[in-house]
């Protein structure tokens, strides 16, 4: 007896390390370090500290026989794609290699997607959904407490700013949409509690109201009345009713603002029908900067470039005023050419196919449908391969749909 305690314990140890690894890198995958002091913040660091648990998560794979990992090679063509992009910039525009690899390191976030679905092949992707979930639900609470205290007092350091009077910030969207899509999805499962609803609120709250990005929560908002329609005979009427009624309070509450982010919104319209100025304007001027740019070397694109370098900011546009960054999978085509937006393409394209698998009582089903819809209607601004952060839920969202994990541990989380 006390040889199995002391090797359950062992276990359980383990597997509490584990985890607490794992919501380390998340906890700077989210950058929360702002939460601290501005001097504290370890910008360039994140993206190599993700790298590091990786590399670190990867030596307990090699321990663990029979691990299966479909995207392998998609994988490792992206990775190849994004190093031959890498030497694109030092033979193109004689950028040092080391920098080319130093710009191009959020790329290689992609590679976490080993050590993610090692611990959902071993664990269950509850573990770690449990944990995402708890992280966004304080994150939701911080923001919407942020707000009400700006600026008298702030504890959230980020790049922040105000529209229409309301403090805003672009930090914590990633995992915001991602309780979103969760608790939503629910609804259809008829598993969905009171606490689920009180956190789907709170977070909906801090996404339209505090993160205030327009393109994100369109494509949010259309995912969720999309797939509302089509699976309205799933799912506990009541809960549905509960969603409506709180969503109708929601507006009603808020109409003053929301009608101001309407008017702001057709201003921006009209705008952009009679000149090209203004955030749209902009936007069209950085993708003809970058066809431009790329034009003669579409196939492989121009590389990634490490702020360091000083010529940098000209090749990218930034000096211009150009922030790739707000033009989707355009931004993808400078880097990696058309050669690894295909294959990024090539990793979506699976994806849809592993969730579409999914048996139709899998209560993650709807939760995959959901996040597929918002990937494609925001890959126009933002594309998931652009973005460290983003490039993290795109590994966990690999790993939770993955195909041989459908016929394993999920049947035992499937409806009764």
């Amino acid at each position: 007896m006390m040889i199995h305690a002391v090797a359950d314990k062992k276990i359980t140890i383990k597997y509490n390390n584990t985890f607490i690894l794992f919501a380390i890198m998340m906890f700077i995958a989210e950058d929360y370090i702002c939460f601290f002091d501005m001097k504290s913040r370890i910008y360039s660091l994140n993206t190599i500290l993700l790298l590091v648990w990786g590399l670190y998560q990867s030596f307990a794979i090699k321990r663990i026989k029979h691990n299966v990992f479909p995207y392998d090679r998609l994988i490792f063509l992206y990775v190849l794609s994004t190093l031959i992009s890498c030497c694109m910039a030092t033979l193109i525009n004689g950028e040092p290699l080391g920098y080319a690899l130093l710009g191009a390191r959020q790329a290689f976030i992609i590679m976490l997607y080993f050590p993610i679905k090692f611990i959902v092949n071993r664990y269950g992707r509850e573990q770690i959904t449990n944990i995402i979930l708890k992280m966004g639900a304080i994150v939701a609470i911080a923001l919407i407490v942020q707000s009400i205290l700006y600026p008298q007092i702030v504890f959230i350091n980020t790049v922040s700013n105000t529209r229409l009077g309301r403090y805003r910030t672009y930090y914590f969207m990633t995992i915001t949409i991602f309780n979103i899509m969760f608790y939503f999805s629910k609804v259809f499962t008829q598993k969905l509690k009171y606490k689920d609803i009180i956190n789907l609120v709170l977070c909906f709250v801090a996404f339209v109201f505090v993160q205030q990005t327009k393109s994100a929560i369109i494509a949010v908002v259309m995912a969720c009345l999309f797939v509302f329609i089509i699976e309205m005979s799933k799912g506990k009427i009541r809960y549905k009713i509960i969603i409506i009624l709180a969503t109708s309070l929601l507006i009603y509450c808020g109409k003053n603002y929301l009608y101001g982010q309407y008017l702001e919104a057709i201003d921006t319209i009209n705008e952009a029908a009679r000149t090209i100025t203004g955030n749209v304007g902009i936007r069209i001027r950085t993708i003809e900067f970058i066809m431009d740019s790329v034009k003669n070397h579409s196939i492989f694109g121009l590389g990634y470039y490490y702020g360091g370098w000083d010529s940098s900011n000209y090749i990218t546009g930034w000096a211009y005023g150009y922030a790739m960054g707000d033009v989707g999978f355009f931004q993808q085509l400078f880097h990696v050419g058309y050669v690894g937006l295909i294959i990024s393409a090539l990793i979506l394209i699976k994806l849809t196919a592993n969730i579409y698998k999914l048996d139709k009582k899998d209560n993650y089903l709807y939760f995959g449908k959901l996040i597929l819809i918002y990937m494609i209607l925001v890959s126009v601004f933002n594309y998931y391969f652009t973005s460290d952060t983003m490039l993290v839920y795109l590994c966990i969202y690999m790993a939770i749909f993955d195909e041989p994990y459908n016929g394993g541990k999920q049947k035992c989380n499937q409806k009764k």
